[in-house]
């Protein structure tokens, strides 16, 4: 349960696709798998979430 609500607490969009590369992986060769995770990535890095997270890091790095 520890596991699951650490999952839970995550972006919505991030945990939805890290779901989607689960269960891709079994199935693709390593060079696609890993091209669908700089993609999704990519995806994430535009999200309110990740641009607060960033923000907050820089902010700490100042201090």
């Amino acid at each position: 349960m520890t596991h699951a609500a650490r999952i839970a607490a995550q972006p919505p969009k991030a945990a939805r696709l890290t779901k989607r590369l689960m269960k891709i992986a079994a199935n693709m060769a390593l060079k696609g798998f890993l091209d669908a995770c700089a993609v999704f990535q990519g995806m994430c890095h535009n999200e309110p979430e990740h641009l607060e997270a960033v923000e907050r890091l820089l902010a700490s790095m100042k201090k």
